[in-house]
């Protein structure tokens, strides 16, 4: 009697529930390495936007600690420092330009500007400016520092400042927003009237990505330095 032969190898519905198996099996790898990258490229994309921020954050520092509290005489003969500030713009004079670094004053002027898609923070610089003629900005070139911004503004921590009989109710109305029993944030600030610079300074933003950033800088208070003297032209 013969033996009957065993069939060697799959059948049909073997070789289907297999890679059937090994297609799930890689749907499911495929799936995790797609959402491994995308972490991955969303987590470069984060680095580099704060590599960003905290980059231009760094160019801050020197050039409002640096910044001139020097008495200066302003167009009509009044004495004072300078330092002009409101939520979109301000103007001072530092010893530390963003653009050459320290050893050489430069008038500085900071702007929010918008642009297509949100708002810019713009920065430029002047040697040899005139604090008492004004400054004359001519075709000085602004540089963009931070791009694409969703919102972007300045606010000026304001050191107490009294009047000599101590009391802010005595000072014209016009003139006592100028005056304070005790330092606070504000939008505005006038170095002239105010008799100082801010203590700090605040600016706020929120990138594309809808990060909120506010970066706090010290201005340097007093200065040990005699009125500087600036050539004309």
């Amino acid at each position: 009697m013969e033996e009957v032969k065993r069939q060697q190898g799959f059948t049909i519905i073997e070789l289907l529930v297999a890679l059937t198996i090994f297609s799930s099996v890689l749907a499911i790898t495929l799936t995790a390495f797609d959402q491994g990258v995308n972490t991955w490229k969303r987590s470069l994309r984060g680095m580099s936007q704060q590599q960003y921020v905290l980059k231009r954050e760094a160019w801050f520092y020197p050039l409002f600690e640096q910044a001139i509290s020097a008495q200066y005489v302003y167009p009509g003969g009044s004495l004072g420092a300078y330092f002009e500030g409101s939520p979109s713009e301000m103007q001072f004079i530092s010893a530390s330009p963003v653009l050459t670094g320290p050893g050489r004053t430069a008038a500085i002027q900071l702007r929010v500007k918008a642009n297509g898609s949100g708002f810019n923070l713009e920065y430029r610089q002047k040697f040899n400016a005139d604090i008492q003629r004004g400054i004359n900005w001519g075709d000085e070139q602004w540089f963009v520092l931070l791009e694409g911004m969703k919102t972007i503004r300045f606010s000026y921590y304001a050191g107490q400042h009294l009047p000599f009989n101590g009391d802010v109710r005595s000072v014209e109305l016009r003139y006592q927003q100028y005056y304070r029993d005790a330092p606070e944030w504000i939008t505005h600030f006038t170095a002239k009237l105010e008799e100082s610079l801010p203590n700090r300074v605040g600016i706020q933003f929120e990138t594309a990505n809808s990060q909120t950033w506010q970066w706090e800088f010290p201005v340097i208070y007093h200065s040990d330095a005699l009125s500087p003297m600036f050539g004309r032209g």
